[in-house]
């Protein structure tokens, strides 16, 4: 999976993001890459929660709501990009999700909780390991870089109107 040109279209974003807040020369530091760290885990831990049959047990009745679930696997596309791209990463063109597709899901979302993506390497298995969980639930590369460009317009909007 190319992620080249969905760095640019988060590039975009962000800079907006950071010129409206009066950040700009600031984005890039530690301070505000671990905020947006912060952020990713909060969005990983909501995708969990929206397909929460493998962890809730105790849930016999849990529905999937494809929608929500593809724009939560989106918000955390969003925070794997900003992220990626303020730490150097963007020397990562491609993604191997597959390479992760025997991993239950619920490891994955262990994974991806436990990882700090303090590493080019640690951040390139935590997107692949999204992007396979995305697969296991049965969204193709084409849906998911498409909920992630319509959240992105969303943002943008959202930017615009005061957020």
């Amino acid at each position: 999976m190319n992620i080249e040109p969905l760095f640019k279209l988060q590039l975009e974003l962000d800079e907006y993001v950071a010129k409206k807040l009066d950040i700009v020369d600031e984005f890039n530091f530690v301070e505000y890459v671990d905020k947006r760290i912060i952020a990713l885990k909060v969005e990983i831990a909501e995708l969990a929660n929206e397909v929460a049959f493998f962890f809730k047990y105790w849930k016999r009745s849990h529905v999937i709501d494809k929608e929500k679930t593809i724009e939560e696997l989106a918000d955390v596309m969003h925070f794997f990009l900003s992220v990626g791209h303020s730490r150097k990463y963007t020397f990562i063109r491609e993604l191997d999700p597959l390479a992760w597709k025997k991993v239950p899901m619920e490891q994955l979302f262990q994974y991806l909780m436990n990882n700090n993506f303090d590493s080019s390497g640690k951040w390139k298995n935590g997107f692949e390991q999204l992007i396979c969980i995305g697969f296991k639930l049965g969204y193709t590369a084409d849906e998911m870089v498409q909920a992630y460009k319509e959240k992105r317009e969303k943002n943008f909007g959202r930017q615009k109107n005061g957020y």
